[in-house]
């Protein structure tokens, strides 16, 4: 019996089988809270990899562990970075036995010069050469875990537009044959710069302010005949951008105006 607003009332115990599902919701509960506590753990262990996505051809690539734990983790005695196109190692950092363990808060950092040497405690360490633009990915063992994390070197260009003087658009080309092609076409002679730029529509970016879309930095081509069906003024595109967003877009008036952003 139980007292509703004054009457008496019999209690009605609940099934087995519903006090058996509301025991089940309260252990799924338990257990999804605690996955979210050790998924969110993970990842502040897993705190590692390259500061930047996008690295301008040269420029230092600074790649840190960032320890957010309440503990010490443990690194192991390398971290290397390979080529993610074939998988070759381009450089490794060897880390003296002192500096493997990283407190709580603290974090070890590797400023990584792009050439292909070892960095660290080495032995006869001879220098070696510039990596050439590409997909990268630096590898790290923290407590036992291996840690692996992707970026990209590439260089900036800015291309001009015949008839349009006062036009200029920006890209960042991470793929090596397009990069090689534009690198030479930026240092000929104005009158002899043939090549046509060419990418897939993506979405703003900040490095080419003026336009509210950009060329996917992996998407871009450089060659000298593309067919009709993609080409369009910048001015064209930016008004129709809905309608071009994942389509190749190839300029035939573009021509590589300059290495580097303006």
């Amino acid at each position: 019996m139980y007292l509703v607003e004054g009457v008496f009332r019999p209690h009605t115990p609940r099934p087995l089988a519903t006090r058996a599902v509301t025991l089940a919701t309260l252990c799924l509960l338990a257990f999804t809270s605690a996955s979210a506590h050790e998924t969110a753990s993970a990842r502040a262990r897993a705190s590692f990899g390259a500061i930047a996505r996008r690295n301008v051809l040269g420029d230092e690539v600074v790649i840190r562990l960032q320890n957010a734990t309440d503990h010490s983790v443990r690194m192991g005695r390398t971290w290397t970075i390979t080529a993610a196109a074939d998988g070759s190692e381009s450089s490794v950092y060897v880390w003296p036995d002192g500096e493997r363990t990283v407190a709580a808060g603290e974090s070890r950092i590797w400023m990584w010069d792009q050439y292909t040497h070892c960095n660290g405690v080495c032995q006869n360490v001879s220098e070696g050469e510039q990596v050439p633009p590409g997909r990268y990915r630096v590898t790290a063992t923290v407590d036992g875990v291996t840690r692996t994390d992707g970026f990209v070197i590439g260089q900036y260009f800015t291309l001009g537009f015949d008839g349009e003087p006062d036009v200029d658009f920006e890209v960042f080309v991470a793929d090596p044959t397009a990069y090689d092609k534009m690198h030479a076409d930026a240092a000929a002679p104005r009158d002899q710069r043939d090549l046509i730029v060419s990418g897939i529509v993506r979405g703003p970016a900040s490095y080419n302010p003026r336009w509210s879309y950009t060329m996917g930095p992996r998407t871009i081509v450089a060659d000298e005949a593309f067919t009709e069906v993609c080409d369009a003024t910048p001015g064209y595109v930016e008004q129709h951008r809905r309608a071009w967003m994942g389509q190749r877009w190839c300029p035939w008036t573009s021509y590589v105006a300059s290495e580097g952003a303006r």
